[in-house]
């Protein structure tokens, strides 16, 4: 203990073996020897589609089959549901079943070593598929346990909670709606392959999985051993999230109207704007942000608006487009010092970890003190929001 020295370690610091845990500063040192080898190599992504009628707006869904060690959990419960949702698409292909939209199927690869297969593919098809994808619906982890999760653009969260409705919470028997609803969507941030997709093109995205005690992490203990005896032991719940990622991209591929929910994101975008008020008074700033909720207030109009227009059967094809293509108006010139970061709604906080940052130029720019930042991002972003409620409004 005195060669370790300093103040005794918070319980969260601690581990399992009978000493005292202590944070430092002490006199003991330690020399560590890393090896550590940079290789050029290729990596391969898996791609299937399913044609649709419409071929220019497609449904993507994906998951990373690499691992750093066996990947049980993180990523092939991801990738045995993605498998299973592809196997019943093909089976309804054979049936003679052509969805409305287009459909493809990614299995990524080099996830683990920083996104590189997906935001590969996403560079790739910058002036196609990113152009007019309708969303991306990613599952990295299927299952850790029973407790259902999700995070998504929230022009997604009430067509998740739809499919929701439609699928068997194994433990419960309860429909899988009647313990998760839209109010616990969070709000994604990074760690997935939908970071280049949502961040870089703003394409509406959704990661979802079931979550539990989850001690093996990124290590060798991550295998079918604990799968079967901890994790999913009767496999119910790999097939749950098969059945709810199943559905939820057949309601974005096959409905008349694209079930995207603006009303819903005039919702959160409004809860946002209270998190930058409270966000400036931390730091005793007092700042006028009449302007970004008058934005939100037209944007909440021109939802309202389209919804009007659904319901009243108004034309597809004209609603579809203004669907797709509104939450392109999010995109900016790239963040301050982060210039791949082009979404002006939300992001990775920038020492937040995985966790995201909403209107992320201006949250930063408030914590960093730079009001003159802070000008210039809440242009941006209040600019942004009325030139996508003018889009959705079809003016």
């Amino acid at each position: 203990r005195e060669r370790r020295g300093g103040a005794g370690a918070p319980g969260g610091w601690t581990g399992g073996v009978n000493i005292a845990y202590m944070v430092g500063p002490g006199p003991a040192g330690v020399n560590m020897d890393l090896e550590v080898r940079f290789v050029r190599d290729p990596i391969w992504n898996v791609i299937a589609t399913i044609r649709g009628v419409d071929d220019e707006r497609p449904v993507i869904l994906g998951n990373h089959r690499d691992a750093w060690v066996f990947g049980a959990t993180d990523p092939n419960s991801g990738t045995a549901s993605l498998l299973e949702v592809a196997r019943a698409f093909g089976l309804m292909v054979q049936a003679g079943w052509k969805p409305q939209r287009t459909i493809i199927l990614n299995s990524w690869d080099g996830e683990e070593f920083g996104l590189l297969g997906s935001t590969a593919w996403a560079e790739a098809t910058a002036d196609t598929t990113m152009k007019n994808a309708v969303a991306y619906l990613n599952v990295d982890v299927a299952v850790t346990g029973s407790t259902f999760y999700g995070g998504a653009t929230p022009s997604l969260g009430s067509v998740l909670w739809a499919a929701a409705q439609q699928v068997t919470d194994p433990r419960t028997g309860q429909p899988l709606s009647s313990l998760w609803n839209v109010s616990q969507l969070s709000v994604l941030g990074s760690g997935s392959d939908f970071g280049a997709l949502l961040d870089h093109f703003a394409v509406p995205a959704v990661d979802f999985g079931f979550g539990g005690p989850y001690g093996v992490y990124h290590s060798t203990y991550d295998d079918i051993h604990w799968m079967n005896n901890f994790g999913d032991p009767t496999y119910e719940y790999h097939k749950a999230c098969a059945q709810l990622w199943g559905l939820t991209a057949m309601k974005l591929a096959d409905s008349k109207y694209i079930p995207l929910d603006f009303g819903f994101y005039a919702t959160q975008l409004s809860t946002y704007v209270d998190q930058i008020q409270a966000l400036f008074s931390q730091f005793n700033k007092t700042y006028d942000l009449s302007q970004l909720r008058s934005s939100v207030a037209a944007f909440a109009k021109a939802a309202a608006q389209i919804e009007a227009e659904i319901a009243n059967g108004g034309d597809p094809a004209g609603i579809n487009e203004r669907l797709t293509y509104t939450e392109r108006h999010f995109l900016g010139p790239g963040l301050p010092g982060r210039p791949y970061y082009k979404n002006l709604i939300t992001a990775p906080g920038l020492y937040a970890g995985y966790d995201a940052d909403v209107f992320p130029g201006i949250a930063q720019a408030i914590r960093d003190q730079d009001w003159t930042v802070v000008d210039q991002q809440y242009a941006l972003v209040w600019n942004a929001i009325s030139a996508a409620a003018k889009f959705l409004s079809g003016n």
